[in-house]
């Protein structure tokens, strides 16, 4: 029969190896959005040693993709390739392809346009959740290119008000609960625009309530869907808690819809 000491021995070394493993050790793992942001300041690099930026020369980009057959015993993957062209008095005067595998992470490159100059998007999402995202709009300051990393879980682009410059979407992943699958978690979005002379990102939200009230219009929906499929739980103080998070998260919501 095992001793109460050498048990209680045991439970200490388990209990050191699960925080091991779940606090210490994801210190030293490989970070990818280092990865992503050193590949954007490569870009950059090379972009600025082949040509001479102005404030009407455009970017292009174009997408395409195939499917790798990779042996009958195992899953095909797909590649998707971004080619992006810097046009400059109607020729091109830079280019370069980018390869990700959807397997490994989702990527793209997108236009950026402000009245003021034309950049990119380079957007990057890792993981079976896509929980760890980072993002780096290219811009024109003095004469020449430069990365600003912006970090969430999904960015995008959008000129919401027809006025030829973009908006810059940022939707921020919180983690709800217990009742909550991943396709349910609301997210909270942010509008920003870009200031390259200050090279920051100002919140303009308050801008666009239009936006924010067909978002709300979405989230209602979904929050009765969520309701209906844990009803069941109604009575739980744990479902009580998620499920006044999630009116207040409409109630936030509709502060800032039309």
């Amino acid at each position: 029969m095992v001793s109460i000491k050498k048990r209680n021995f045991v439970v200490v070394i388990l209990f050191f190896f699960v925080i091991l493993i779940h606090f210490v050790l994801p210190c030293f793992a490989d970070d990818p959005c280092e990865d992503a942001g050193k590949e954007v300041k490569n870009f950059v690099l090379l972009l600025n040693q082949s040509v001479v930026p102005e404030p009407y020369g455009q970017f292009k980009v174009s997408f395409s993709y195939k499917d790798k057959d990779i042996g009958e015993d195992r899953w095909g993957i797909t590649e998707e390739y971004w080619k992006v062209t810097y046009i400059k008095d109607g020729k091109v005067a830079f280019s370069k392809v980018f390869l990700k595998h959807i397997s490994d992470s989702s990527f793209s490159v997108s236009p950026f346009k402000t009245k003021k100059f034309n950049g990119l998007l380079f957007s990057y999402a890792y993981g079976t959740a896509r929980r760890v995202c980072c993002a780096y709009l290219v811009y024109l300051k003095d004469g020449k290119f430069k990365a600003f990393p912006n970090n969430g879980v999904y960015t995008s682009l959008d000129d919401l008000d027809n006025d030829g410059e973009d908006e810059i979407i940022v939707a921020g992943y919180a983690f709800w609960g217990d009742y909550f699958a991943m396709a349910e978690i609301p997210y909270w979005v942010t509008i920003y625009h870009f200031d390259p002379e200050k090279e920051k990102l100002i919140d303009v939200s308050r801008q666009f309530p239009e936006y924010y009230s067909n978002l709300l219009e979405e989230y209602r929906g979904r929050y009765k869907e969520w309701y209906h499929s844990n009803e069941k739980y109604k009575d739980n103080q744990k479902f009580k808690e998620e499920n006044n998070n999630y009116l207040e998260f409409l109630k936030k919501l509709e502060s800032f819809a039309k």
